[in-house]
């Protein structure tokens, strides 16, 4: 198929935008620190079951470090931190710091889950595929807020929690299942049995209501078959497609030097 007429692949775009911008807002509008309007550029998860030996559900943090608060080429040291009983909270990459909740001393550059073996608070100790046996959770414990010329990672608020998990997000989509082989593996002993299972559900409604809206933004077919691509969306969807290229459940977080989940 022929490449679209660039004018014409414009008006698509600002189409398509105009059509989601009311949606996007309610997926991913937010408030950022200062008062002023932003929106949700990014989330960090982390996943949680429950042990095996008392039955407590526990946040899997990786490594004490979760993430830092900006960007690892500015070398600054503040950066939040994981306690051992998964407590998150602000501290420096660069010192221990006593848990606010629990007062824990955090050591930073402490690894929760070595050799995959995770320890809960009651000294039980198992593989983390035995942990995912029953299913993880996923819980969001980190946003990044986007606005005009500034951008924060914080504590997610209640009302960013309540959107993340609002049941309106409904996706119908099946990816089909994720069959065994080397690369696969990883995520059969980790709970995931099908490729819809990677994505959270907000992202995944998202991702298939700007599919379902590409086809009343342009009557040449050329133009809303580019809309379908990840390199002709509008930047704020860029890198969503039906092919599996949106931000999963489980790859690294935008902020160098995290160890948690997106």
């Amino acid at each position: 198929m022929l490449a679209p007429d660039a004018d014409a692949l414009r008006a698509g775009i600002a189409a398509l935008t105009q059509r989601v911008l009311p949606e996007a807002a309610a997926a991913y509008g937010t408030v950022l620190s200062n008062g002023s309007p932003g929106q949700v550029s990014h989330t960090v998860r982390v996943a949680v079951a429950a042990c095996t030996g008392c039955g407590t559900r526990q946040r899997l943090f990786p490594h004490a470090l979760v993430s830092l608060l900006a960007r690892v080429e500015r070398n600054q040291p503040e950066a939040f931190l994981a306690c051992p009983n998964g407590h998150l909270f602000e501290g420096r990459r660069d010192r221990p710091k006593a848990c606010p909740t629990c007062g824990t001393r955090t050591e930073p550059d402490t690894a929760y889950t070595p050799r995959r073996q995770a320890t809960c608070s009651c000294g039980h100790s198992k593989r983390l595929e035995a942990r995912a046996g029953d299913g993880l959770d996923w819980e969001v414990v980190l946003v990044e807020r986007a606005g005009v010329n500034r951008r924060e990672l914080a504590l997610p608020t209640r009302s960013e929690l309540a959107a993340a998990q609002g049941e309106r997000w409904q996706p119908t989509r099946v990816l089909g299942p994720i069959r065994e082989g080397q690369e696969t593996a990883v995520l059969l002993r980790h709970g995931f049995r099908n490729w819809e299972d990677l994505y959270p559900r907000r992202q995944r409604y998202v991702v298939e209501r700007l599919l379902e809206l590409t086809d009343d933004c342009s009557s040449d077919q050329s133009v809303t078959t580019a809309l379908s691509r990840p390199s002709s969306a509008p930047p704020r969807w860029r890198g969503c497609s039906p092919a599996g290229t949106a931000t999963t459940s489980r790859a690294t977080s935008r902020w160098p030097g995290t160890a948690s989940t997106s």
